[in-house]
């Protein structure tokens, strides 16, 4: 009884990041499911008795949500939030740390390297052709959110952050697994 009395209000905290992950799974489909299954294996490291709990909600196949396209691209554009138990994963040492956390938690490693800040051709290499611009509302939704954890760093230097960041998944690409040779490629 006393060990379920100390364990309590982490499970209550836990149980309300699952309700607002539920929710996002709810609002925008598909797409937040990489970064559940990031959180999921976090939890499941720490031996917590909830990730099984959302193991289950996640791969409950009995009530598939089906979304066409156009419906996913819509609610993506209209709304962007940046979820608690998003924020709770990152590594709030360093603005740099959290950055690079939040954005891998946001973002997927080829969206990144396949995307830019700003948009604009890049000076240092004016053979290639220049990657689309992130969504400057999303751009802001994570400036805004560093400014309150970090609030002595300017927007000019979290966009610098996140450039660098955008940079880093253009130079390392995600190392695969083989699965004939067992070998990483």
């Amino acid at each position: 009884t006393l060990h379920l009395i100390s364990v309590l209000p982490q499970a209550v905290s836990h149980f309300e990041e699952l309700v607002g992950m539920a929710e996002a799974l709810l609002k925008g489909g598909v797409t937040s499911s990489t970064s559940s299954l990031h959180s999921h294996a976090v939890w499941k490291a720490s031996n917590n008795p909830l990730a099984d709990s959302y193991a289950a909600m996640h791969s409950n196949s009995s009530s598939p949500i089906t979304l066409n396209v156009e419906d996913e691209e819509q609610q993506t554009e209209k709304q962007f939030k940046i979820e608690k138990w998003q924020i709770a994963l990152c590594n709030k040492s360093k603005p740099q740390k959290f950055i690079n956390d939040l954005m891998q938690a946001l973002y997927t490693h080829e969206y990144m390297a396949t995307h830019s800040l700003t948009g604009a051709k890049s000076s240092s290499s004016k053979d290639k052709a220049a990657k689309p611009a992130m969504n400057q509302n999303e751009v802001q939704e994570i400036i805004g959110i560093t400014k309150q954890l970090f609030p002595n760093t300017d927007d000019a230097l979290i966009r610098r952050m996140m450039g660098q960041k955008l940079n880093n998944c253009t130079k390392k690409p995600i190392l695969s697994k083989d699965l004939n040779s067992g070998a990483f490629q």
